[in-house]
């Protein structure tokens, strides 16, 4: 129900504040980085950046999935074909900027072998955070 937040930060905030589990494809980090390398600014203030990356640092395991390289992650960019196309110089970029926001925030790295490894490890994933939650209810 992100549609009805005022913006971006308040989102994520709610999002991180009010549940157990959360399984973000892109967090606020991705649409800080990725806000700055396309669209050359950030939905955040610092100060925002900071409170929402304690919170998940605190709360939640994170983890950053890169593609394994340049060709990987452009043909993932293909398939969204509502997705630009890039340059392997910004495809560098982002991963560098994925990685400087990142250190700030506990987390593990998982560089997938292809799409379908990465879409794998997500629904392992979702299968464990869902029998865990079953559990503990």
């Amino acid at each position: 129900d992100h549609l009805n937040c005022h913006s971006q930060f308040d989102r994520y905030l709610r999002e991180y504040a009010s549940q157990d589990r959360i399984l973000f494809h892109r967090s606020h980090i991705s649409e800080c980085v990725y806000g700055e390398v396309l669209r050359n600014e950030t939905p955040f203030k610092e100060d925002e950046v900071s409170l929402l990356n304690a919170i998940i640092a605190k709360r939640f395991v994170c983890i950053l999935a890169e593609p394994p390289q340049f060709e990987s992650f452009n043909e993932r960019m293909r398939l969204r074909s509502n997705r630009p196309r890039i340059t392997e110089l910004v495809y560098d970029d982002i991963i560098q900027r994925f990685r400087a926001t990142m250190a700030s925030v506990p987390h593990i790295a998982y560089i997938s072998s292809s799409l379908n490894a990465l879409s794998e490890t997500r629904d392992r994933l979702l299968s464990v955070l869902t029998q865990t939650s079953a559990i503990q209810r």
